[in-house]
């Protein structure tokens, strides 16, 4: 072989070495190195915020669970708790929304995050007033009746923010200091119950219906009653109290209950 030719042999094959242990090999591992440390930081991240907004975490000793410690970057420990911005907080509270009306002969005020929030929350959740249930939620089984300026609508359905002004009542403002009112005065009499769940609507849309016409007739009473969904009782028991308090209602205060026997039919 002449000189020329072994020259471009020893070239070819240093060439070739070369493809396999010089400078493209060193681009290869330094591209993956980059790749696993990008990989490595970009999974360190998203752990860090969603330890931040949630809590969870794992802590040194491999525990997990809301609070968790875990350590940062930096070597630092801290733990996954987020506590509220002092102005967050105070944003929120600007964000409210007065709401005034008048609640069982009462002015009350109550702020609100939103006014187009059911009337059944804001009493049960922001007043306290847990005698009005939450059933269906869709207006239909009367668990939630209560008087709105002299009518029984569904709070599940009514707005907050439309009661601005007007006259709310609920079942914890009736009776007084001579006791119960007659409607419950007869639901107790006649055993108009079984679980309960139901009684409050019940009342108060009877109370509603009395209070337009003291002296309904019977197929009012049923329509009023027919209204408000119960599983228990069969509805029996139910009518007969309605009728007693009707009885009550006409009597006027004072006057004692019929047996528990009449008016059952």
């Amino acid at each position: 072989m002449s000189g020329t030719a072994q020259a471009r042999g020893a070239r070819a094959g240093a060439g070739e070495r070369a493809g396999h242990t010089g400078r493209p090999a060193r681009t290869e591992r330094a591209a993956h190195t980059a790749h696993t440390a990008h990989t490595a930081h970009t999974a360190h991240t998203e752990h860090t915020e969603h330890t931040e907004h949630t809590g969870s975490g794992t802590d040194r000793a491999g525990r997990s669970g809301a609070g968790a410690r875990h350590t940062d970057r930096a070597g630092a420990e801290h733990t996954g708790t987020r506590h509220p911005h002092p102005h967050e907080t105070q944003a929120r509270k600007t964000m409210s929304v007065p709401l005034r009306f008048r609640l069982n002969e009462e002015d009350v005020e109550v702020h609100v995050q939103d006014p187009g929030a059911p009337l059944l929350d804001v009493l049960r959740h922001d007043l306290g007033l847990t005698g009005t249930k939450s059933g269906c939620a869709i207006g239909y089984c009367g668990a939630c009746t209560v008087i709105v300026d002299g009518e029984a609508v569904p709070s599940c359905l009514q707005m907050a923010g439309l009661v601005e002004g007007r006259d709310v009542r609920t079942v914890e403002g009736l009776g007084g200091p001579d006791g119960l009112d007659p409607v419950q005065r007869a639901f107790v009499d006649k055993a108009g119950f079984q679980c309960g769940f139901c009684t409050p609507g019940h009342i108060m849309a009877l109370r509603a219906l009395l209070d337009g016409d003291p002296e309904p007739g019977e197929e009012r009473l049923r329509e009023t009653v027919d209204g408000n969904y119960c599983r228990c009782t069969g509805y029996v028991k139910i009518l007969a109290a309605a009728r007693e308090a009707v009885a009550l209602e006409t009597a006027g205060p004072g006057a004692p209950g019929r047996d528990a026997g009449e008016g059952e039919r």
